[in-house]
Protein backbone atom coordinates (compact mmCIF):
# COMPACT_ATOMS: atom_id res chain seq x y z
CA UNK A 1 0.00 0.00 0.00
CA UNK A 2 1.20 3.47 -0.87
CA UNK A 3 0.74 5.50 2.32
CA UNK A 4 1.23 8.80 0.49
CA UNK A 5 -1.66 7.99 -1.85
CA UNK A 6 -3.82 6.93 1.11
CA UNK A 7 -3.02 10.27 2.77
CA UNK A 8 -3.92 12.06 -0.47
CA UNK A 9 -7.31 10.32 -0.60
CA UNK A 10 -7.99 11.16 3.06
CA UNK A 11 -7.12 14.78 2.32
CA UNK A 12 -9.48 14.68 -0.67
CA UNK A 13 -12.31 13.45 1.58
CA UNK A 14 -11.55 16.26 4.03
CA UNK A 15 -11.53 18.93 1.32
CA UNK A 16 -14.65 17.64 -0.45
CA UNK A 17 -16.45 17.59 2.91
CA UNK A 18 -15.24 21.17 3.52
CA UNK A 19 -14.06 20.28 7.02
CA UNK A 20 -11.10 21.55 9.02
CA UNK A 21 -8.82 18.96 10.60
CA UNK A 22 -10.51 19.66 13.95
CA UNK A 23 -14.02 19.22 12.52
CA UNK A 24 -13.02 16.02 10.72
CA UNK A 25 -11.47 14.72 13.94
CA UNK A 26 -14.68 15.42 15.86
CA UNK A 27 -16.79 13.61 13.25
CA UNK A 28 -14.46 10.60 13.26
CA UNK A 29 -14.07 10.47 17.04
CA UNK A 30 -10.31 11.04 17.00
CA UNK A 31 -8.01 13.94 17.88
CA UNK A 32 -6.84 16.64 15.50
CA UNK A 33 -3.23 15.40 15.84
CA UNK A 34 -4.43 11.97 14.69
CA UNK A 35 -5.87 13.56 11.54
CA UNK A 36 -2.53 15.31 10.99
CA UNK A 37 -0.76 11.93 11.23
CA UNK A 38 -3.21 10.35 8.75
CA UNK A 39 -2.50 13.21 6.33
CA UNK A 40 1.22 12.52 6.73
CA UNK A 41 0.85 8.85 5.81
CA UNK A 42 -0.16 6.95 8.94
CA UNK A 43 -2.93 4.48 8.12
CA UNK A 44 -6.01 4.98 10.31
CA UNK A 45 -7.52 2.05 12.25
CA UNK A 46 -10.35 0.12 10.60
CA UNK A 47 -13.14 1.96 12.45
CA UNK A 48 -11.80 5.34 11.37
CA UNK A 49 -11.41 4.13 7.78
CA UNK A 50 -15.03 2.99 7.81
CA UNK A 51 -16.28 6.35 9.11
CA UNK A 52 -14.14 8.18 6.52
CA UNK A 53 -15.61 6.04 3.75
CA UNK A 54 -19.15 6.63 5.00
CA UNK A 55 -18.54 10.37 5.23
CA UNK A 56 -17.73 10.53 1.52
CA UNK A 57 -20.02 7.72 0.34
CA UNK A 58 -17.11 5.59 -0.79
CA UNK A 59 -15.40 2.41 0.41
CA UNK A 60 -12.43 1.52 2.58
CA UNK A 61 -11.06 -0.20 -0.51
CA UNK A 62 -11.00 3.12 -2.39
CA UNK A 63 -9.23 4.87 0.50
CA UNK A 64 -6.57 2.15 0.69
CA UNK A 65 -6.11 1.39 -3.02
CA UNK A 66 -7.87 4.02 -5.11
CA UNK A 67 -10.01 1.28 -6.65
CA UNK A 68 -13.73 0.56 -6.32
CA UNK A 69 -15.26 -2.82 -6.85
CA UNK A 70 -17.50 -3.02 -9.89
CA UNK A 71 -19.92 -5.26 -8.00
CA UNK A 72 -22.66 -3.68 -5.94
CA UNK A 73 -21.73 -3.09 -2.31
CA UNK A 74 -23.43 -5.33 0.22
CA UNK A 75 -25.42 -3.40 2.78
CA UNK A 76 -28.44 -3.75 4.98
CA UNK A 77 -31.64 -2.39 3.44
CA UNK A 78 -32.87 0.91 4.83
CA UNK A 79 -36.57 0.63 5.52
CA UNK A 80 -38.63 3.40 3.98
CA UNK A 81 -36.08 4.67 1.46
CA UNK A 82 -35.04 3.51 -1.96
CA UNK A 83 -31.30 3.22 -2.54
CA UNK A 84 -31.14 6.32 -4.74
CA UNK A 85 -33.07 8.39 -2.20
CA UNK A 86 -30.71 7.33 0.57
CA UNK A 87 -27.65 8.16 -1.54
CA UNK A 88 -29.08 11.58 -2.38
CA UNK A 89 -29.85 12.33 1.26
CA UNK A 90 -26.37 11.22 2.36
CA UNK A 91 -24.73 13.47 -0.23
CA UNK A 92 -26.76 16.42 1.03
CA UNK A 93 -25.99 15.67 4.67
CA UNK A 94 -22.26 15.44 3.88
CA UNK A 95 -22.36 19.04 2.61
CA UNK A 96 -23.65 20.41 5.93
CA UNK A 97 -21.32 22.20 8.30
CA UNK A 98 -20.91 20.68 11.77
CA UNK A 99 -23.13 23.45 13.15
CA UNK A 100 -25.83 22.71 10.56
CA UNK A 101 -25.63 19.00 11.36
CA UNK A 102 -26.09 19.71 15.07
CA UNK A 103 -29.10 21.94 14.35
CA UNK A 104 -30.63 19.24 12.17
CA UNK A 105 -29.95 16.56 14.79
CA UNK A 106 -31.62 18.73 17.46
CA UNK A 107 -34.62 19.24 15.17
CA UNK A 108 -34.93 15.49 14.53
CA UNK A 109 -34.64 14.79 18.26
CA UNK A 110 -37.49 17.26 18.84
CA UNK A 111 -39.65 15.50 16.24
CA UNK A 112 -39.21 12.13 17.92
CA UNK A 113 -39.46 13.25 21.54
CA UNK A 114 -43.24 13.69 21.50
Amino acid sequence: MDTKQIARRIELIQKQSKLSQADLAALLGVTQPAIHHYLQGRIPPAGVLLRLAQLQGTSIEWILTGLERAAEMVSEPVQGYQSGETDSLCRKLNKLTPEQRQTLENFIDTLFSG
